[in-house]
């Protein structure tokens, strides 16, 4: 589950020498927290997909960096928004770089820490008592996510999969989104959105239950992994950049960022930096 509270030391790695050092913003500057993980994708290419127990040499191989939260934070800090990730990574050599990798694209890194260390209850009461919008990702499904994260969640966003297991609703086409995002919101959130893949997304809020419609413009597809995070991403940088804009046309230019990036291989290695963003989605 990965989770976003647009708001408001780590010990430095030493550069090597002659590296430019990027300063990362202070955490007083961030205007959106992310939380989730920070992981690295292994992916393999081959002709074709082997048969049980058949061995097939690949042809290619790719690291990359992902992680639910790690792919919207850093979407949203690409197209301008000052971030901050709250995360854990490993006390090794990828954990490491992965930490560094954050810092360097300007992303604060002050509660990203190994996996030893301790966790930071503050963090958690500041969301509650400052009263900071939250926006949750409820994905992966967890069967043990209670209802009172519900209750805390000012925007929540599933895809259809998600959107069904959490409510025990079939969820393939509108009619069934639309009691599906009833029932989400009948749990306490304020605002729910469904995203659809190729389809675009849908939403409807407590002051609104009708269900409407975004479409996403067709495209060429070359690979999806990390296009609904970037969609959560470019999500919360209008929704902090642009406010006062309705909530249709936030998730319209979400749903076209995405779509940017299905058109590219990789999870992160597919995200626009904003100077290839047009204007028009900025």
């Amino acid at each position: 589950m990965s989770e976003a509270k647009p708001t408001g030391k780590q010990g430095e790695t030493k550069p090597e020498k002659g590296a430019e050092v990027k300063q990362a913003p202070d955490v007083k500057n961030v205007e959106a927290v992310f939380l989730g993980a920070c992981v690295v994708d292994l992916t393999s290419y081959a002709d074709r997909f082997p048969v049980p127990g058949e061995t097939l040499i690949g042809n290619d191989f790719v690291m990359g960096h992902g992680g639910k939260g790690a792919n919207s934070c850093v979407m949203a800090a690409r197209m301008g928004l000052t971030c901050g990730m709250i995360a854990k990574v490993g006390s090794d050599k990828i954990g490491k770089d992965y930490l560094q990798y954050l810092r360097e694209i300007k992303i604060n890194t002050d509660h990203v820490k190994p996996a030893d260390a301790r966790a930071n209850n503050a963090t958690a009461n500041i969301i509650v008592t400052k009263k900071v919008t939250t926006f949750v990702n409820a994905a992966p499904y967890d069967p043990s996510m209670t209802d009172e994260v519900y209750k805390l969640t000012d925007i929540l966003c599933v895809n259809e999969t998600e959107a069904s297991k959490l409510t025990g609703l079939k969820v393939t086409n509108m009619t069934e989104c639309q009691a599906a995002a009833k029932a989400l919101l009948a749990k306490g959130c304020h605002t729910v959105i469904i995203t659809a893949g190729d389809q675009g997304a849908c939403f409807c809020t407590s002051s609104n239950q009708l269900l409407t419609q975004v479409p996403a413009e067709r495209v060429d597809v070359e690979d999806t992994t990390g296009a609904g995070d970037a969609f959560n991403g470019a999500f919360v940088y209008h929704y902090v950049r642009h406010r006062d804009v309705p909530l249709a046309d936030t998730i319209k230019k979400a749903c076209d960022v995405a779509t940017i990036t299905v058109q590219s291989p990789g999870t992160q290695l597919s995200y626009p930096e904003r100077a290839d963003i047009p204007e028009s989605l900025l």
